[in-house]
């Protein structure tokens, strides 16, 4: 804890409480079930952006409209 000690007590009970938050979901295994999850999520968000972002809704609407 010495090296700690230049942060106020809230913020080490805060770091203390999270690390310890952190061990727990590792080792009863819910960090490895919710990990995969959330990156898919994560990838669907950024895919639909970048779709957005590109105006693609617009560009495939025209490619189906000259079939």
């Amino acid at each position: 804890m010495e090296q700690l000690s230049n942060l106020s007590e809230t913020a080490q009970g805060i770091l203390l409480f999270s690390f310890g938050l952190l061990l727990f979901l590792y080792v009863t295994g819910l960090l490895t079930i919710g990990t995969p999850t959330l990156i898919l999520l994560a990838s669907l968000a950024f895919m639909g952006y970048g779709f957005l972002k590109m105006d693609g809704y617009r560009k495939v609407k025209r490619l189906m409209k000259k079939q």
